[in-house]
């Protein structure tokens, strides 16, 4: 049984002795604490300090009304940009660094991720007395009201990632040089083992059991997990995971060593060439890949190295991509477009498409939403197992299932082959047993199904969107075969022409000196027949309003030179065959364009794309011999209908242009803001 102390009012604090005395110096220090509020309050909750905030040695650590943490440094401070969630625990660390140098004189890092930082500079030390708590000296000021454990004073500034290796278990004397620290978990480990004496209650304390602490007892149980290089697992059988176009995945991660590439350490994976996604971790990094329009875009986390513990979800909602580490989101890019779907099953562990990337280390608890949680959503659940019921998941795999040969899904209720056995591994996720499951308990609240219905009315509206594309799709291509069917006919109706250009017969055969003979024809009589089948030829393209055209053109001929090298015979089929190739002379034409007679430029009309998608605006201008430059227009609310398709276009419809030509569509896009 885990517990924690609970202050809950003004009036109650502990005096935890000189900073001097808890490692605050002239080289920096770093204070570490699990604490769980029990609600924000209209003035700032005072967690630890001096609670005096104008002498120059002062130090404060609270959390300010709108749930952000703070610092005050010796008139200095420091605030969070992230807010934290009241009933929910939480890791806040402060370290110094005793220089002032750079951006990393003072941090506060949440649940083991930096925060903030700054570069002021601490003038002298602090000396006063410290509190836990309001403090004798809080005058209604600041208030009570958290649970707090594992207080822990270092003399010296701590990495973070040291903090991230350490958070989840209680010291011990491996962890050396430390200067101070209450376990605070019960009452008969009250008073710090290395400063005995200096605990001092002002009044009575409850000290609560809880089991959801996210503080391991024992860091060397063993526990159970998925070992990457030796295991993976793809999850054949839950078709729900495949073409989700929103969606939040999520694990736990040991990572025990970092790749060259971290695209080699894929932890949850349904990506392939160019299409899908990725969550990639390893030892003190993380990275969040999606594709669209072809294109691979990322968010990424990089921070010390340590092997440790850490959770790591990637969140899409089709306007921005999310990584988000212990709850904290440490990156977030805007996006546009529609996700490329890999149409392949989610892999644990291992890239399908390329399996030589493989994770090494241990995963616990994976997670699949079909929703864009929130943050707050995120970090309610982050020290929790899920139960498989909860709305909007579509998979979740404990990962404890070692030593068998197989993987459960908590949604789907089946169970996955694992390539090769699961192995153990030591330090406990700090997960929470989840009870069993009470169908009273488990009912959603109003504001979750109101989120339910949101999503199945999103989904639905998705899906008709898709339905309507792909019937304009088929009428484009429908149109595409009439169009097919009609250049075919006027392929044919050339051969013809072409075949009838060979076999021509001149209706009047003169020669100065004498009468020609049966197929006979002069080179010129010649030439001149065969300029006007073209000239027909090329007009009756034109007209036929295609893209297509008739240029230059080639003709090689077989023929019979006659008496005097005037005239020449054109034999008929049968004649060829007859004929040796001694007997034949090779007789080539070339007529040009300009020879022709070329008339006036071919211009292509403009077709109308409005209300087109991208894509079917793009292949609506290709068939016709123009190129398309996309260009996109933020819509207002009231035109929210129009959102990813054409609604306007320069050149406008009808007018005639030259084959080629650009043609500039606007793509209407909803106007978003984001942080």
């Amino acid at each position: 049984m885990s517990g924690a102390l609970h202050i809950g009012d003004d009036n109650q604090w502990v005096t935890l002795g000189s900073a001097p005395r808890l490692g605050f110096g002239t080289q920096g220090f770093t204070i570490e604490m699990w604490v769980r509020l029990d609600e924000l309050k209209s003035n700032s909750i005072h967690l630890l300090g001096s609670t005096n905030f104008t002498y120059p040695d002062s130090f404060n650590l609270l959390i300010g009304s709108d749930g952000k943490p703070w610092v005050g440094h010796e008139s200095n401070y420091l605030n969070a940009r992230k807010p934290v969630t009241a009933g929910h625990w939480f890791h806040l660390a402060y370290r110094y660094d005793g220089s002032g140098d750079g951006p990393n004189g003072g941090q506060l890092l949440i649940n083991g991720v930096i925060d903030v930082s700054s570069n002021f500079e601490m003038k002298g030390q602090v000396k006063a007395d410290l509190f836990l708590g309001p403090g004798p000296l809080a005058l209604g000021s600041v208030s009570g009201g958290f649970d707090i454990t594992e207080l822990r004073f270092w003399p010296g500034p701590r990495s973070d990632g040291k903090i991230r290796e350490q958070m989840f278990s209680r010291w011990d004397s491996r962890d050396r040089g430390i200067a101070a620290y209450w376990p605070l978990d019960s009452e008969n480990r009250f008073e710090s083992p290395m400063q005995s004496g200096v605990v001092v209650p002002s009044t009575e304390f409850g000290f609560i059991e809880d089991d959801s602490v996210p503080v391991d007892l024992d860091r060397d149980a063993v526990t159970q997990g998925l070992l990457k290089g030796e295991s993976s697992v793809t999850l054949d059988e839950n078709r729900d995971l495949i073409g989700l176009d929103i969606f939040t995945a999520e694990v736990w991660v040991f990572g025990d060593q970092k790749p060259d590439e971290l695209y080699n350490s894929p932890v949850l994976s349904q990506h392939g060439a160019p299409t899908g996604w990725e969550l990639r971790a390893a030892a003190g990094m993380a990275e969040f890949l999606i594709t669209i329009n072809g294109e691979h875009l990322t968010v990424g986390w990089s921070a010390d190295p340590t092997p440790g513990w850490f959770h790591v979800a990637g969140v899409y909602d089709k306007s921005q991509i999310r990584l988000v580490i212990n709850g904290i989101v440490v990156s977030r890019l805007s996006v546009t477009g529609e996700l490329a779907h890999y149409e392949r099953p989610v892999t644990v562990g291992r890239n399908r498409n390329w399996p030589a990337r493989a994770f090494q280390g241990a995963l616990a608890e994976a997670r699949i939403w079909k929703t864009a949680r929130t943050d707050a959503q995120i970090w309610s659940q982050l020290f929790t197992r899920a139960g498989g019921n909860e709305p909007g998941l579509v998979a979740v795999l404990p990962l404890d299932d070692w030593p068998t040969g197989s993987v459960r899904d908590l949604v789907s209720e089946t169970s996955h082959p694992v390539d090769n056995p699961l192995a153990s591994v030591r330090r406990a996720p700090p997960l929470e047993a989840i009870a069993d499951a009470d169908p009273e308990t488990n009912e959603p609240t109003e504001t979750e199904q109101l989120e339910n219905l949101r999503t199945e009315r999103i989904e639905l509206l998705r899906r008709v969107e898709r339905a309507e594309i792909l019937l304009g799709e088929m009428d484009e291509l429908e149109e595409l075969a009439e169009k097919g069917r009609q250049a075919q006919s006027e392929v044919q109706e050339l051969r013809t022409q072409v075949a009838e250009l060979q076999n021509a017969q001149p209706d009047e055969i003169t020669s100065p000196d004498r009468e020609l003979e049966p197929g006979e024809t002069t080179l010129q009589s010649l030439i001149n027949q065969t300029r006007a089948q073209i000239e027909a030829a090329r007009v009756a393209v034109n007209q036929g309003g295609g893209v297509y055209r008739l240029r230059d053109v080639t003709m090689d001929l077989r023929v019979i030179p006659a008496a005097g090298g005037e005239t020449v015979i054109i034999p008929d089929r049968k004649e060829l065959v007859d004929l040796s190739g001694g007997e034949l002379s090779h007789l080539r034409l070339d007529f040009s364009s300009t020879d022709i007679g070329q008339a006036e430029p071919v211009l292509v009309k403009v077709p109308d794309v409005s209300g087109y998608t991208q894509v079917l605006a793009r292949r609506k201008l290709s068939e016709v011999g123009l190129l398309t430059e996309v260009m996109l227009e933020a819509l207002s609310e009231d035109r929210k209908s129009q959102a990813r398709r054409v609604v306007d276009q320069l050149p406008q419809a009808g007018t005639d242009v030259s084959p080629q030509s650009t043609v500039t569509i606007f793509v209407g896009r909803l106007a978003t803001s984001s942080t």
